[in-house]
């Protein structure tokens, strides 16, 4: 839902295609099958600029610091409400 909230407000998701829209989610699943692998290799974030990735929170660790790039992290309690 929060991919999806930020792609109406006009942010770009970062996305593949790899998970079509199912019966527990019909409209689709906003995930690039690149960061399962972010620990190992971040350069797919190149192609991420001005755009929303989803990305796990065990995973937010080894997302690159770097003084040439800014992130913003939205994140969700357990129940799933969103928070900034």
């Amino acid at each position: 839902m929060m991919m999806q909230m930020l792609a109406a407000g006009g942010l770009r998701p970062l996305t593949d295609g790899a998970r079509p829209a199912d019966g527990q989610n019909e409209r689709g699943y906003f995930e690039h099958s690149a960061v399962k692998g972010l620990r190992r290799d971040a350069s797919f974030l190149g192609e991420a600029r001005g755009r929303a990735v989803k990305i796990i929170a065990q995973l937010l660790p080894f997302v690159p610091r770097s003084p040439n790039r800014n992130y913003r992290a939205c994140l969700r309690t357990p129940r799933g409400r969103p928070r900034a």
